[in-house]
């Protein structure tokens, strides 16, 4: 009972603290990031740092361009802060495994999750009424700040599923999946669907060598539930959102507006492709720096024709960070996803289950990388969430901190 009320109390300062970029934007990001910052400071964290000193490397060359081209101070240093967000996320990470027990995070990242669900849900019933729940997606489109669920709900979700599948118990999870589930289908989001359904999967996969039949009727169940929708829903603009996703992010010609309206992401990322295509070769490689640009064109729908940010994350390294800074993030998440994927089959084979962690970091790193493509979600705070549940997995494994807090398939 006391390690539960001191849950509940980290759950409202950690909420605070996640929804300082969200509800302040440039601002709380700023103070976001100097909050973790001075939590961190004078802590021994010089594996951490070598660990990430990598991912740094490329953020400090585009710093150093931006300052060689002119750019204006501003745009300089509000690109590091954004390109600085996943470095400050793996660190907020690691606060929190060294803060709770294996157990006790499981819990505080399910009950975060819960928390913003619930009030995704009840912002989205109060301005839209019940036919929010008809077809979210429809209204998303129809207004310009329509809110979403927060990102942590994936690792709620997905801590939730896995403790009904395996038979663990963690309090709160029927609530969890419940709450979050709605959550995700009220947000409209293509890419949170699609995560869903990547974290479930992945969570599944053991049971194909454990429990074949339990499998089966688990996936046939989760398969259903999506038909489910489609038949129930069948004007829906759900099913056209993904029916019309490639179509929608594709890269090509543009000769109109109606074309740049029908597809602007994809008319973003190719405005972008052609701006890294006129870049001299030493900056295709090491990026345009920190305060590079994109010029939308004639064709922008905008006021404005220059704007700093795009929706897809991986044109946005070239144009920042070049191939050199696109690599050295790729091999970072590589290099982990191989990592937890042979740790995850050692255990499998000395009949240890520390699936909690590792299938879901794992699930986090593919999720992370899909998502990227849509919502720029390796430096998007309202997306990045898996990386406080991937370097918290790290950690763990690092310190070998299940053995002083109890195995997890003890345990839960």
């Amino acid at each position: 009972m006391k390690r539960e009320r001191v849950i509940n109390k980290y759950v409202l300062l950690y909420m605070l603290l996640l929804c300082l970029p969200l509800l302040m934007g440039q601002a709380g990001s700023i103070l976001f990031d100097s909050v973790v910052l001075l939590l961190y400071l004078g802590r021994k964290s010089n594996k951490y740092w070598k660990d990430t000193f990598f991912l740094i490397t490329p953020i400090a060359i585009a710093f150093f361009i931006g300052l060689s081209r002119h750019f204006p101070v501003y745009d300089i240093f509000k690109d590091i802060f954004y390109l600085l967000t996943p470095i400050l996320t793996l660190m907020l990470g690691e606060i929190w495994a060294r803060k709770f027990s294996s157990r006790s995070l499981l819990q505080l990242f399910l009950k975060l999750g819960i928390v913003f669900s619930v009030i995704n849900i009840l912002v989205l019933l109060f301005q839209y009424g019940p036919q929010v729940f008809i077809d979210p997606r429809a209204i998303r489109d129809e207004v310009d700040s329509y809110y979403s669920v927060n990102s942590i709900a994936l690792i709620s979700f997905a801590i939730a599923f896995f403790a009904k599948v395996y038979g663990k118990t963690i309090p709160h999870t029927n609530l969890a999946l419940f709450v979050n589930l709605i959550a995700f289908y009220l947000s409209g989001s293509r890419s949170f669907y699609l995560v869903v359904m990547i974290y479930s999967f992945i969570i599944l996969l053991p049971l194909m060598r454990r429990n074949m039949k339990k499998f089966v009727v688990l996936t046939g169940i989760c398969i259903s539930l999506v038909i489910a929708l489609i038949a129930f829903f069948p004007s829906s603009s759900i099913i056209e959102l993904f029916l019309n996703s490639g179509e929608e992010m594709a890269i090509q010609e543009y000769t109109s507006m109606a074309d740049v309206n029908k597809n602007y992401r994809g008319y973003e990322a190719f405005c972008a492709l052609a701006d890294y295509a006129a870049l001299p070769t030493f900056n295709q490689i090491f990026g345009g720096g920190c305060g590079q640009l994109v010029d939308l064109g004639e064709l922008s729908p905008f006021e404005f024709q220059y704007i700093p940010i795009l929706h897809n994350g991986y044109p946005y390294f070239l144009i920042k960070m070049g191939v050199f800074g696109m690599i050295i993030f790729f091999l970072f998440f590589v290099r982990k996803f191989i990592l937890l994927l042979s740790k995850f089959i050692h255990t499998q084979k000395k009949k240890e289950l520390k699936g909690e962690y590792t299938l879901i970091a794992i699930a986090s790193i593919i999720a992370i990388l899909i998502m990227h493509f849509s919502v720029n979600a390796i430096f998007n705070f309202g997306y990045n969430s898996p990386l406080l549940f991937l370097a918290a997995t790290l950690y763990y494994y690092r310190t070998n901190h299940w053995k002083s807090h109890g195995r997890i398939s003890n345990h839960c």
